[in-house]
């Protein structure tokens, strides 16, 4: 189920993104940290992940993020250029820079970690 089906997108204003416009998005997002959600339909932790950040909407909002979102099946390409290995992935971007990646679920515990670890980047 895909964010917008779940209500997350409009919880967390996450936005599609695909391959085609995938550089100019990223930089649209200024100085925010950008996370991109790569999901799959039959992907039983991305459902949980949607459930998980729903749930916790104002604690997601308050690490200032700039959301994307992307389905892994419908844009190959996309998949491909982040050697994508597993459903759910957290990309973190900033001014077209790859900072990090969190594969699968870790919780809310594990995303705030990967935030912090992709700031201190920024930061260098």
């Amino acid at each position: 189920m895909s964010p917008q089906q779940t209500g997350l997108s409009q919880a967390l204003g996450i936005r599609a993104i695909g391959s085609a416009d995938f550089d100019r998005r990223i930089l649209e997002a200024g100085d925010a940290l950008a996370v991109v959600f790569v999901w799959a339909s039959s992907c039983f932790n991305c459902g949980v992940a949607q459930r998980e950040l729903l749930a916790a909407a104002d604690e997601v909002r308050a690490l200032g993020l700039a959301w994307f979102e992307a389905g892994a099946h419908a844009d190959p390409e996309l998949a491909t250029r982040f050697v994508l290995h597993g459903t759910p992935s957290f990309f973190f971007l900033h001014r077209g820079f790859t900072l990090g990646r969190m594969t699968g679920w870790r919780g809310l515990d594990g995303l705030k970690i990967a935030v912090a670890a992709a700031r201190t980047k920024m930061g260098s």
